[in-house]
């Protein structure tokens, strides 16, 4: 009985220890994903021709111009996240974005490890 109990409790220890080594990978994974996609130190804008592009797709944002109708570009609203060009008003849009596609490509990647297909509805 004792060797029983034995051999359960070692079991047991070596799941616990194979769940937590799974979690502080993906939680590893997470931060390393949150730290590649998430611009903490954005880039202020330049002077010259070629960076103009970036602060005018943030000023239409600001001042609420409609993509496609007010402005014809190949980027939309969701640019700063992309250039990380800084912009007092669209900050938060390019921090909110890229901590979202961070946690989607984290996402994603335990959906497809898993052998599941994405839900795309409930």
């Amino acid at each position: 009985m004792a060797m029983l109990y034995a051999k359960w409790n070692e079991t047991l220890v070596n799941l616990k220890f194979s769940q937590l080594a799974t979690w502080i990978a993906q939680v590893v994974l997470l931060v390393t994903l949150i730290c590649i996609f998430v611009p903490f130190s954005p880039v202020m804008p330049t002077a010259g021709f070629d960076p103009s592009w970036v602060f005018a797709m943030n000023q239409v944002v600001v001042q609420g111009l409609s993509f496609g109708k007010d402005i014809i570009f190949t980027f939309g609203p969701y640019s700063s996240i992309y250039t990380h060009i800084y912009h007092p008003t669209t900050d938060s849009l390019m921090l909110i974005g890229s901590g979202y596609l961070a946690i989607s490509y984290w996402k994603l990647k335990n959906v497809y490890e898993s052998g599941g297909s994405p839900k795309l509805h409930n």
